[in-house]
């Protein structure tokens, strides 16, 4: 089921993905120590579910009454440039184990820009039978959005024609703003990952102050890693960047990331070491023995590690990770 907006004045959320880093075979046997950090992510990130994030929205033009409006004459049809306005708001459904509220679908009508009840302004429209019935980032960047759009919606006139709308609310907060959550995903957003075999494996989150902190454990923001650039492939991003997301739809496709203060393992933290093959290298609390060991550099391939430190190559990351034991 797709999840439209939340109401105006609530920056749109999706559903918290699997804990980041899960093994698929059920991560180190015995300890359940990464596993239990990964599920403290789960609980605390506020998620839009995939690679990132933003709304999908059915706007189905109906014949039951809109909310009134003090203009005098509405538009008739949907129009870019023009502006839309709720036909029926989105109302709470369902709330997900992880706390998350879905809603139902928003239905829109045609609206005057300068009307009190308009809610935003349509910045582009396509034919909806040329993109197919995508979800979030993609549907944005099939139809090529503007790189301001709030959200995509999907509207339909009589039930007889499907339009497909970029939109850009009129009034904040906009989750297509750099680090808001929502949109494009672009310089500045922030991404949230899980087992990057999975659909979806990437979604982008807004970028929260909020720590990661698990038994008294910090281990960075309650995101994984900031986008610093856009890029056609893995080797067109900076230095900066030591971790790479492929995206399903869109130029330029590749998300060059940092750490920039999230969660995403890097030197000097250590990483439940069972997890490096399941997609996702988890973190781990460095006060843990046995298969927990620390990063002790990250270096470009080709190159070597300190010392006698083991060398491995985890998936998603674009420099080589240099591990040693925890003293």
């Amino acid at each position: 089921m797709t999840e439209p907006p939340p109401p105006p004045g609530t920056p749109p959320f999706h559903d918290p993905p699997p804990p980041p880093g899960t093994p698929p075979h059920g991560g180190r046997a015995g300890s359940g120590c990464g596993s239990r950090v990964l599920a403290a992510v789960v609980s605390a990130v506020l998620v839009v579910g995939g690679i990132a994030a933003v709304n999908l929205v059915r706007s189905l033009v109906t014949d039951e009454k809109p909310e009134p409006s003090t203009a005098k004459t509405q538009p008739a049809e949907f129009t870019t440039g023009g502006c839309v306005r709720f036909r029926v708001k989105p109302s709470p459904m369902h709330t997900t184990p992880g706390g998350h509220v879905m809603y139902t679908r928003a239905e829109y009508a045609p609206a005057l820009c300068d009307d009190p009840a308009a809610y935003a302004r349509i910045t582009k429209m396509g034919d909806g039978t040329a993109v197919p019935d995508l979800l979030g980032e993609q549907a944005l960047e099939k139809l090529d959005c503007p790189i301001d759009t709030d959200e995509f919606a999907q509207l339909r006139v009589m039930n007889l024609s499907t339009d497909l709308a970029c939109m850009r609310r009129l009034t904040a907060p906009h989750p297509g703003d750099p680090g808001q959550g929502g949109g494009l995903v672009r310089p500045g957003d922030c991404v949230q990952v899980r087992n990057r075999d999975h659909y979806g494996a990437g979604v982008e989150v807004p970028c929260t102050n909020e720590d990661l902190i698990v038994r008294g454990t910090r281990f960075g923001r309650k995101w994984f890693g900031q986008v610093v650039k856009r890029a056609d492939t893995a080797r067109g991003c900076p230095r900066s960047a030591i971790y790479s997301m492929t995206l399903r739809a869109g130029r330029p496709r590749v998300l060059c990331i940092a750490k920039n203060g999230g969660w995403m393992p890097a030197v000097g933290d250590c990483v439940d070491s069972t997890t490096i093959y399941a997609g996702v290298t988890a973190p781990e609390d460095c006060r843990e023995k046995g298969l927990t060991k620390r990063i002790s550099a990250l270096v470009r391939p080709g190159r070597p590690c300190p010392g006698d430190d083991r060398r491995e190559e985890p998936e998603g990351y674009l420099l080589r990770m240099c591990l040693k034991d925890v003293e």
